[in-house]
């Protein structure tokens, strides 16, 4: 009775035709490779942060056992320095592989981030990115300049929409 109104019933087949006809238009963004003056400018802002976290560690640790700055540096061994080797390394790798899941502060600042060109950015991504780079900071920066974590970790650092 209402078919004059509403019209006929759709069938499977014009529903087939309908989905046919529609067009899917993406829009592609157009990435662009950040320069490496910014790149190395947010890793400094970066590691000042981590330093600057790295000693907030140790006055804390300072504060806590009671003692003054000089005796503490007097106290220090050498198994003691590699204790904070190993700390500043876990800070460092934690750091960047949480961090540049999103951005970290030196690159907000700078306004870059870390990509991945095929596919979403992920953890093991970040990590292997922070390893490689932590190695290449112990390596004065030979392997950052090829930029080997990029490559071994299939990421890149671009600039900010």
């Amino acid at each position: 009775e209402l078919q004059a109104f509403y019209g006929q019933r759709p069938t499977a087949q014009s529903n087939q035709m309908k989905q046919k006809e529609k067009v899917v238009i993406t829009e592609t963004k157009k990435t662009v490779l950040a320069p490496i003056s910014k790149v190395f400018a947010s890793w400094v802002v970066d590691f000042a942060c981590i330093a600057a976290l790295m000693g907030l560690l140790t006055f804390s640790f300072i504060f806590t056992v009671n003692i003054s700055f000089a005796e503490f540096m007097t106290q220090m061994k050498v198994s003691d320095m590699a204790i904070f080797g190993v700390l500043f390394s876990i800070l460092y790798v934690s750091y960047f592989s949480i961090l540049d899941l999103a951005q970290t502060p030196g690159k907000i600042l700078l306004g870059v981030k870390v990509d991945s060109a095929d596919r979403s950015l992920t953890f093991k991504a970040t990590l292997i990115r922070a390893i490689v780079s932590m190695i290449s900071t112990l390596l004065i920066g030979l392997p950052a300049l090829l930029d080997f974590s990029g490559k071994l970790s299939d990421t890149r650092v671009i600039l900010n929409d």
